[in-house]
């Protein structure tokens, strides 16, 4: 297992970062809610993040550089238009993605149904994480957590694939 968790590189953080609270709640409260009518701005948006998502990590692997130092060559005016645009809305982010983990982690565990209480855990353990310098330990739990959200959404569709079929079945046959 270890040298097929190696193989996803960090990229797979960044996926973990990338698809998140709003791709995957926010997104589907929004169709449940008004259907077909915020598809253009699904598109819209889409047609902006695309460039970002698919050749930063290009700029990335070509250079052996960091998109980070690519701004600043560009000149510290975009270093600091990325600074001022992460700090705007990283507290925001990080707020909805803590909060959403506490919830699973509430239902999941049953120690307790306090969210705060599961927040500042989730956030204490990460941040020690990252203090002692144990980025790598952080990384292969991403990992895991990715292969296991992997395997959950094959076996999500898989049973909603059975469920159609024998729906399907039932209204042929009866």
């Amino acid at each position: 297992m270890q040298l097929k968790l190696s193989k996803f590189g960090p990229g797979l953080l960044f996926a973990g970062a990338a698809i998140g609270v709003s791709h995957l709640v926010q997104s589907t409260r929004a169709g449940a809610e008004f259907g077909w009518g915020l598809i253009w701005a699904l598109l819209l948006i889409n047609l902006f993040k695309y460039p970002f998502f698919q050749y930063g990590p290009r700029y990335a692997q070509a250079t052996g550089k960091t998109l980070l130092d690519g701004y600043y060559k560009l000149g510290k005016g975009y270093l600091w238009a990325y600074f001022i645009l992460n700090f705007g809305t990283m507290f925001t982010i990080q707020s909805a993605v803590t909060v959403v983990t506490a919830g699973i982690a509430s239902k999941l565990f049953g120690i307790t149904d306090d969210i705060v209480t599961w927040s500042v855990f989730i956030t204490i353990i990460c941040g020690v994480l990252l203090l002692l310098g144990k980025y790598n330990w952080l990384d292969k739990l991403i990992k895991i957590i990715h292969v296991e959200r992997r395997r959950e959404l094959r076996n999500s569709i898989m049973a909603i694939g059975s469920l159609f079929l024998s729906i399907i079945l039932i209204f042929i046959y009866f």
